[in-house]
């Protein structure tokens, strides 16, 4: 049975089981993950986006639905079949550790939410290598790619505001985007990741 999930619009969704931070530790459910929070989407229509057999996808998308992070919202039959759509259960996730502290074991936790971090990581790192192949033969390139780094001493008031206005943020560039799907000129897809995570090693 599908874990339901109800977020308000825009609204991040915050990952608080181990089966939902299995889910999403898979490099590849991160990939599917990103596709469904674009628009309501087939199963098939992400494989062909990302370039998959839609047989290697099915097992994933079960896994994100029946955790919650992703919905079904319409069936359309086709031909004798049922097309189903889904859609992210959220626009961006945010990863409660403390809810997840001792609920499997501190070891197993650690290792479920480094999985998520390595999985983030290993896209980025394939997205970036793709650009920088491809790099003068495409609109864009090397030079659209921009990472900041910032370490900052600040109290946990303003470290939460601090986060609050980074989701407000991409919500607002993903609300624009939206807005304005029959604008003029070329279009490239770009990936946004944030990260933001305490310092142990400096005191």
């Amino acid at each position: 049975m599908p874990k339901k999930i109800t977020t308000a619009p825009g609204e991040a969704l915050t990952i608080d089981t181990i089966e939902q931070l299995k889910a999403i530790a898979d490099p590849l459910r991160q990939q599917l993950l990103h596709e469904f929070a674009k628009r309501p989407v087939t199963t098939k229509q992400v494989a062909v986006a990302l370039g998959y057999q839609p047989t290697r996808l099915y097992h994933h998308v079960s896994k994100l639905e029946r955790s919650g992070l992703i919905r079904l919202v319409e069936t359309r039959p086709v031909r004798g079949a049922t097309e189903k759509y889904y859609e992210a259960a959220a626009p961006a996730v945010r990863i409660d550790q403390k809810a997840l502290a001792g609920s499997a074991g501190t070891e197993i936790d650690e290792a479920m939410y480094l999985g998520v971090v390595d999985g983030l990581w290993s896209n980025i790192r394939s997205d970036v290598a793709k650009v920088l192949a491809e790099d003068g033969e495409a609109e864009g390139g090397a030079d659209e790619i921009v990472f900041l780094q910032a370490d900052l001493d600040v109290d946990e008031e303003t470290a939460e505001e601090l986060r609050a206005r980074m989701l407000d943020v991409l919500n607002e560039i993903d609300e624009a985007a939206k807005e304005r799907p029959g604008s003029s000129g070329p279009r490239n897809k770009y990936r946004v990741t944030v990260g933001w995570h305490p310092r142990r090693d400096v005191s």
